[in-house]
């Protein structure tokens, strides 16, 4: 399972950056409340793709 992880950070970027899209169109159409979900979603998915891996990689420099 350790092999695909990577391509699974790549997905849930690739995701998070669709989500934030359809964020900014939301706005430019009115509906806020839309937008929030959007953005808390995108959130979620840029911490999988980007702040778990660094938060990891800061815990094994610690521990060494």
């Amino acid at each position: 399972m350790k092999f695909v992880v990577p391509y699974l950070r790549v997905v849930a970027g690739m995701f998070a950056a669709i989500t934030l899209w359809l964020a900014i169109v939301e706005v430019l159409n009115g509906n806020l409340a839309d937008a929030i979900l959007f953005v808390a979603f995108a959130a979620g998915l840029g911490y999988l793709a980007i702040g778990k891996p660094l938060r990891d990689r800061r815990r094994r420099i610690k521990a060494e």
